[in-house]
């Protein structure tokens, strides 16, 4: 009789045959600053479902983006689908960030409405298929000198202009009350003006700046 095997505790006994393993997928992710698109790459698991994957995005881009995006409330993050312009895989295998050309944008609905209510986590399937059905995005192995055009994620602010009509609005009552409340403390019309146009103005100053700089 043979002896009888005993399997320690701890002991990998290696996958199953009905269980897929988990492997690595790489996006490419385009991030717009003045005009210019620099290429990022967001690592993404086989598992990941597609709330899972919009918060990758959404933490790579806040990480590229300048500081100034959080004094511009009247401005949200678009997505698109990029296509770059045809250039050999060497001139995107180099430091990343690098900056890139594209050809053409096509908006992708279903990836901003996704970037606008992540908090929901009710846009996007649950399901690691959403991966598959963008793998256009994916970076694959490819032969050197290979000269195609690629597709990527372009992540940019856009302006809102109903929500740049309530933050006018707001700044505006803000100016009006400061001035109101500095003009009865000093009980003077000319200080009460001066406040309103100091703070008017520094709102002004601070977010025509930060919304140069990001557009």
């Amino acid at each position: 009789m043979s002896p009888t095997h005993t399997i320690r505790s701890g002991h990998y006994l290696g996958p199953a045959t009905n269980v897929n393993p988990i492997s690595r997928i790489t996006w490419r992710l385009i991030v717009c600053h003045l005009g210019a698109h620099y290429l990022h790459e967001v690592a993404l698991l086989s598992t990941d479902c597609g709330p899972d994957i919009m918060a990758k995005l959404l933490e790579e881009y806040k990480h590229s983006e300048s500081w100034l995006a959080h004094f511009v409330p009247f401005m949200f993050p678009m997505v698109y689908t990029a296509a770059l312009a045809a250039v050999p895989i060497e001139n995107l295998t180099t430091t990343l960030p690098c900056l890139v050309d594209v050809d053409a944008l096509n908006y992708s609905h279903v990836l901003t409405s996704a970037l606008r209510q992540r908090q929901t986590r009710t846009t996007l399937p649950l399901t690691p298929s959403f991966i598959t059905s963008y793998g256009r995005f994916a970076v694959l192995p490819e032969a050197p000198n290979n000269t195609v055009s690629r597709d990527a994620i372009l992540i940019k602010l856009e302006l809102n202009n109903l929500a740049l009509l309530v933050f006018l609005t707001l700044a505006f009552l803000i100016s009006v009350a400061a001035g109101v409340f500095a003009g009865l403390i000093r009980q003077s019309l000319d200080t009460g003006l001066g406040v309103f146009g100091a703070v008017a103005g520094a709102v002004g100053l601070v977010e025509g700046y930060a919304t140069w700089k990001l557009k």
